[in-house]
């Protein structure tokens, strides 16, 4: 019994079908173990900058202008600087993107009491 030429090519394309299978698996496969690699050895760095601080500092701006309940409880201009809370938010933004940074620069930069109503009134009741 011969082989007949289609039934060998089918088979062929067959095989290096597999193999393109095989090997497009293990490409993805190094590259998600790479990726994930890189990732933890970034996790926690800082992330260099790229001349976003302005942007961030317009939507806290923003959100201070909004609201008057701010505008009695944030950081001062000077206070700002004196304290170098710029660098320190260089230190501790490790956000993904652009709305996480604004967010957390806008947290920062308020003052909040220690104490909220409910704890208040917690102490009151125990002293």
């Amino acid at each position: 019994m011969g082989w007949s030429v289609p039934l060998i090519s089918i088979w062929l394309g067959v095989i290096a079908a597999a193999m393109a299978i095989a090997g497009y698996a293990a490409y993805q496969t190094r590259r998600r173990r790479v990726s994930a690699m890189q990732r933890a050895t970034a996790w926690g760095s800082a992330r260099p900058r790229k001349g976003e601080e302005d942007q961030i500092a317009r939507y806290h701006r923003m959100l201070a202008e909004a609201d008057e309940n701010v505008a009695g409880s944030r950081v001062g201009e000077q206070e700002w600087c004196d304290l170098g809370m710029d660098d320190l938010f260089t230190e501790i933004d490790r956000t993904s993107g652009a709305p996480g940074q604004q967010l957390l620069y806008h947290r920062q930069s308020r003052v909040f009491s220690p104490l909220t109503p409910r704890m208040r009134r917690a102490c009151d009741s125990r002293g």
